[in-house]
């Protein structure tokens, strides 16, 4: 059916339940939508023995539409444009974000300081995986700290199987003092960043924090 915003749209999908199909959610124009979408408490499926996907979200556009989600950051306030919260096989195609809180408050475990947040810092039930981003663009001309960020968990609720690709992430030299970031990793594991252009970060470009026992397995950078 027909929508007026993104998230109700995406407040179709059950939540707390298992998914009896894939759901695909369609930007079918190029408006600016002024939004902090969160995709939370949805229960997709994967086949254990042959690892294939059987359930998925997936919020795209349609061929010739360019939307943006605007998150309305001002000063001191505002969140994350995309929050994908305690929901697994996720993709996200096509999107351009901006005006995201770039500020102490919220925190990235409130959902605040990038365009994207993957996970919860505060998870305990479900892990995140199989999460791709691609073909996106996350703009921090209008402030923004981090362009995606995948969220660290405790232990073992480590986030794995991310993968951004073809995305163009950009940030404004000298406006922001707690530092700017491109795409940052924290605690998670076998990762994929893949094909992107990462410029004007006064910080740092691509960010992956860890020590041995929490960053486990292979992140492919290209």
């Amino acid at each position: 059916g027909m929508h007026p915003t993104i998230q109700s749209a995406i407040d179709t999908i059950p939540n707390n339940e298992a998914l009896s199909c894939s759901y695909n959610i369609i930007i079918t124009d190029s408006a600016e939508y002024s939004e902090n979408v969160v995709l939370l408490n949805i229960t997709t499926s994967q086949d254990s023995l042959q690892g294939t996907i059987n359930h998925k979200i997936t919020l795209t556009t349609s061929v010739g539409a360019s939307p943006t989600i605007d998150a309305g950051q001002t000063a001191g306030s505002g969140q994350a444009a995309l929050w994908i919260r305690d929901v697994n096989n996720v993709t996200i195609d096509g999107l351009k974000f901006q005006n995201w809180s770039w500020t102490g408050s919220p925190t990235i475990s409130a959902g605040g300081l990038s365009a994207i947040v993957i996970g919860n810092q505060d998870e305990t039930t479900n892990p995140i995986n199989n999460i791709t981003i691609k073909n996106c663009t996350m703009d921090g001309k209008l402030g923004g700290r981090f362009g995606v960020y995948v969220n660290r968990a405790t232990a073992p609720l480590y986030p794995s199987r991310i993968t951004i690709r073809d995305c163009v992430v950009t940030g404004t030299l000298g406006d922001n003092t707690q530092g700017r970031y491109g795409i940052a990793l924290a605690r998670a594991r076998n990762c994929t960043i893949d094909h992107n252009t990462i410029r004007a970060q006064d910080s740092i470009g691509i960010y992956v924090l860890g020590h041995s026992s929490e960053v486990v397995g292979n992140h492919n950078i290209t």
